[in-house]
C-alpha cells in the first residue's frame, strides 16, 4: 500500500513542475508497486520536462528499473497524453497509432488520438474514430464529448450540440450548478409564452459573452416576458450592456418559471449558425464608461489606435488551485514575451498602442512602458469594453477578450494557435461566422507566431 503523503507529494512537485523532484518520488512509489499509475505517469512525465525526444524518452521508459516490470509500461497511454499536453502533437499521434496497433481493445488510447487528431486540424479522422468508440461504449461521456467537438469542428451544427448537451453533464470535471436543484424548473422545449427564465453563465467568461446573444432568441422569438443571467460578478455589470437581457447579477434568483445553463442555449434554441442573429453586434458599452476612458487616455492622434490583449488568464478554481491540464492549453494559444515584443515591433510607431491585457505583469509592464504603450488600468469588463470602443482596431488571443471584442462589433484580428477551438475553425471569406467584425488568424506552423503576427498586422 502507497503511503497517501507519498502520493500527495509527488502530485505537489508536479503541480510545481519540479521534474527532478517528482522523479525521485515515483520512483520510490514504483518500488513499491511497480504497476501503480500514477507513479508510473508522473515518472514518464518527468522524463518528458528534461527534453528527451520521443525515441530517447521510450527507451528511457522501457528499460527503467522501476517501470520495467509494470503492467502497462507508460509508453503507452501515459506517453501520448504528456506529448499532447507538451504540445508535441504529431509525436503523440504517432506514440497512440503503434500502441493502438499493439492493444486495439484500448479505447482510452483511442479516445485520446481523437482528442490529438482534433489538436492537429484532422477533424474528420478524429470524428471515425471517436464514434467507433461511442459505439462500443455510448455510456462513457468523455469520448462522446469530444466527439460532439469533432462535430463542431465539420460545421455538424444539430449533431454536435446535441451530442456536446448530452455529455457534458456527466463529465468527470463538471462543477455544479446552482439551479441543479431545481430540475422540475429546467427549460428544454416548454413553451416561454410570458413566462420568466433565468440564463444561468457556466464555463469561461467567453463562452458566455459568445452565448448569451441566445437571449434575444428566447425573448422575441419564443415570446418570454423577461430574460435574467444569473452571473459572476466579473460579468455582470457588462452584461446589463445586452438589450434584450432584463438584468444581469451575481445573484440566486427565485422568481422565475424556468432557468437554463447558458452553454445549453445552442442546442435548445437550434437556430441556424448564418442566420442574422449572429451577425449583428448584441453588446453596446455604456456612454458613461466610454466617457470615463475617453478622459483617461491619451488625446487621439491621427494614428490608429490599436488594443492589444496577448495572454489569457490562469484557470483557478473555487480552491485556489491552478487547474495544470486547462492552464497548458492557454499557454499554447497565448504570447510569450518576446512574442509579444514583437507584435509591438510590428506595429511600428506609425500606431498609438493601448493594452487591453486585464492583469500585465512587471517584466510585460516594463516592456510596454519602454515602447511608449499605453498601459490603463483595467479593473472590469466595462473597463475592456470600454477601451476597446475607443480603438480603431484590435489584435487579440483567443481569450475572453476577443469574444467581448466581436460581440461589441469592433473590428479585430485574433491570433489562434494550430488546432484552435472549434468556434474559430469556420470562416467565410477570412472573417468568423459569429463575429463577423472578426478575422481568424490561424498558425500555419504549431508554436509559431512570429508569421502569424505578420499576417495579422499586414492586414489591417
Amino acid at each position: 500500500m502507497i503511503d497517501p503523503l507519498t502520493l500527495e507529494s509527488s502530485l505537489k512537485a508536479f503541480h510545481a513542475d519540479d521534474p527532478e523532484s517528482c522523479a525521485d518520488i515515483c520512483r520510490r512509489i514504483l518500488a513499491t508497486q511497480s504497476d501503480h499509475p500514477l507513479g508510473g505517469h508522473l515518472l514518464a512525465w518527468s522524463m518528458l520536462e528534461r527534453g528527451l525526444d520521443y525515441s530517447q524518452l521510450l527507451t528511457q521508459l522501457a528499460t527503467s528499473p522501476e517501470t520495467a516490470k509494470a503492467k502497462g509500461i507508460p509508453a503507452k497511454a501515459t506517453l501520448g497524453w504528456l506529448f499532447w499536453h507538451a504540445g508535441r502533437v504529431h509525436e503523440a499521434i504517432l506514440a497512440l497509432t503503434k500502441n493502438i496497433a499493439r492493444e486495439p481493445q484500448r479505447q482510452d488510447l483511442q479516445t485520446l488520438l481523437g482528442i490529438c487528431l482534433l489538436a492537429d486540424e484532422q477533424p474528420e479522422p478524429a470524428e471515425k474514430i471517436l464514434s467507433s468508440v461511442v459505439k462500443r461504449s455510448p455510456r462513457n461521456p468523455v469520448p462522446r464529448f469530444h466527439l460532439a467537438h469533432a462535430l463542431l469542428h465539420l460545421e455538424k451544427w444539430e449533431q454536435g450540440f446535441a451530442a456536446f448537451e448530452k455529455s457534458r453533464f456527466d463529465i468527470p470535471m463538471r462543477q455544479p450548478g446552482q439551479y441543479d436543484h431545481l430540475p422540475e424548473k429546467l427549460w428544454v422545449d416548454q413553451n416561454l409564452q410570458g413566462k420568466i427564465i433565468v440564463i444561468e453563465g457556466e464555463q469561461g467568461f467567453g463562452d458566455q459573452i459568445q452565448f448569451i446573444r441566445f437571449a434575444a432568441y428566447l425573448k422575441s422569438i419564443l415570446g418570454a416576458s423577461e430574460v435574467h443571467f444569473s452571473c459572476h460578478p466579473v460579468l455582470s455589470d457588462v452584461m446589463q450592456a445586452v438589450p434584450c437581457l432584463d438584468s444581469a447579477a451575481d445573484k440566486i434568483y427565485h422568481d422565475f418559471d424556468y432557468h437554463v445553463p447558458v452553454m445549453s442555449l445552442p442546442h435548445r434554441c437550434q437556430i441556424r449558425i448564418d442566420s442574422d442573429l449572429y451577425a449583428s453586434p448584441y453588446l453596446h458599452p455604456a456612454r458613461e464608461w466610454i466617457d470615463k476612458w475617453h478622459a483617461q487616455l491619451p488625446e487621439k492622434s491621427e494614428r490608429p489606435r490599436i488594443g492589444i490583449c496577448w495572454r489569457s488568464a490562469p484557470v483557478v478554481t473555487r480552491d485556489h488551485r491552478v487547474v495544470q491540464g486547462v492552464n497548458l492549453v492557454k499557454t499554447r494559444k497565448s504570447l510569450s514575451l518576446v512574442e509579444l515584443e514583437y507584435l509591438i515591433q510590428k506595429l511600428g510607431p506609425d500606431c498609438d498602442i493601448v493594452s487591453l491585457q486585464f492583469d500585465p505583469d512587471d517584466t510585460e509592464s516594463a516592456l510596454l512602458t519602454k515602447n511608449n504603450v499605453t498601459i490603463p488600468k483595467i479593473t472590469n469588463f466595462t473597463d475592456t469594453a470600454a477601451l476597446v470602443g475607443l480603438c480603431d482596431h484590435v489584435i487579440t488571443i483567443d481569450t475572453a477578450t476577443a469574444h467581448l471584442a466581436g460581440a461589441i462589433g469592433a473590428d479585430t484580428r485574433i491570433l489562434l494557435n494550430r488546432g484552435a477551438d472549434w468556434r474559430w475553425a469556420h470562416s467565410r471569406n477570412g472573417a468568423s461566422i459569429w463575429y463577423p467584425q472578426i478575422k481568424t488568424i490561424h498558425q500555419k506552423v504549431a508554436n509559431r507566431w512570429e508569421e502569424t503576427i505578420d499576417r495579422a498586422v499586414d492586414g489591417l
